[in-house]
């Protein structure tokens, strides 16, 4: 895949610094980064909730896969969450494809190229309303390649489905 055929891709240009400090916010609306930013880390956190920024991370050694916990979902509806992709190699990397070990799983907007220590915004998509009467606990990895087909990052998307407990239960 070459650059120019690359969708553009509005990117955060930040150091990686654990203290978060000094960023340079480049075609990213308010809102946008209100909802990124505001109340969120930039830390290595292994594991990812909904009440946090979710982060997936490339880096130039590959590790083990990071954990996205999303909690409990009502698997008749489908749920969508803005993922960060933040580039922490050296070097620019291309998403050229995502593969999720369950097709309620996708991502969109996610297919890009970023460059080194920049980040682009995706979403992540959970559709389990083929089943919605499924419920269980789902541990669902995903996996980006570049266009050589080396893997890019991996993630381990934990769910639990099944109607949602009311609040007086």
């Amino acid at each position: 895949m070459d650059r120019r055929s690359l969708p553009p891709v509005a990117t955060t240009r930040h150091a990686l610094a654990p203290s978060g400090h000094s960023r340079l916010v480049r075609g990213v609306s308010l809102l946008a980064w209100l909802a990124l930013f505001c109340g969120c880390s930039s830390g290595d956190a292994a594991t990812s909730t909904r009440a946090e920024q979710i982060v997936i991370p490339i880096t130039a050694e590959s590790g083990s896969p990071i954990r996205i916990d999303l909690g409990q979902l009502d698997a008749s509806r489908k749920v969508e969450r803005l993922v960060l992709i933040e580039n922490r190699s050296g070097a620019a990397r291309t998403i050229a494809r995502i593969d999720a070990s369950c097709e309620c799983v996708s991502f969109q907007n996610a297919l890009v190229l970023i460059e080194p220590n920049e980040s682009a915004r995706a979403i992540l998509v959970i559709d389990l309303t083929d089943d919605p009467d499924f419920a269980g606990l789902l541990g669902i990895k995903a996996t980006g390649f570049d266009a050589a087909g080396e893997p890019v990052f991996a993630a381990v998307i934990s769910i639990r489905a099944g109607a949602l407990e009311s609040a007086g239960e």
